[in-house]
């Protein structure tokens, strides 16, 4: 065997072995993807304003759970179950506090830095009211929603 076709064989081992390597890593079905790859731990880094144009915000997952909670504390029913008013500036505040992951809107050093006594509060020192409702926004788009607030109406009054 002379020394280019050493050096032939050689690359073409490694690509095969490399292949070979890819392969064992690639899940081979649906179900084997979404095993290996949970959403509680997906992150997402979003820009939301022009003014915050240098600062990324880091969000996270919401589950299923959590948003049925945030939708029930954000409406007001009649005695027979009848939605009569919702809170759509709790809700968007609830979903940022909650998964907003940095800044932690939650931390108590946080909410001590800004002069407040809640998070809540501490939010709306620190953003815009329109960067929160773009926050909440970008965080349910992540969480796979791409609803706008009349869908979301909808949603409560179920």
């Amino acid at each position: 065997m002379t020394n280019e076709n050493v050096e032939e064989y050689s690359e073409y081992a490694d690509e095969a072995l490399a292949a070979e390597a890819q392969a064992e890593d690639m899940p081979v079905s649906l179900i084997d993807f979404l095993c290996a790859n949970p959403v509680q731990d997906e992150t997402e880094q979003v820009v939301i304003s022009e003014r915050l144009k240098d600062f990324a915000f880091e969000i996270g997952a919401m589950d299923k759970k959590q948003y049925d909670s945030y939708i029930n504390q954000c409406v007001i029913k009649d005695g027979k179950g009848k939605v009569v008013k919702q809170n759509i500036a709790l809700f968007n505040e609830l979903v940022v506090i909650n998964h907003c992951l940095y800044p932690d809107f939650r931390s108590t050093e946080f909410v001590q830095k800004t002069g407040a006594l809640t998070p809540g509060q501490a939010l709306y020192k620190v953003l815009k009211l329109g960067e929160v409702e773009k926050l909440a926004d970008c965080i349910l788009k992540f969480n796979g929603f791409d609803r706008d607030f009349e869908t979301l109406r909808k949603k409560a009054k179920n």
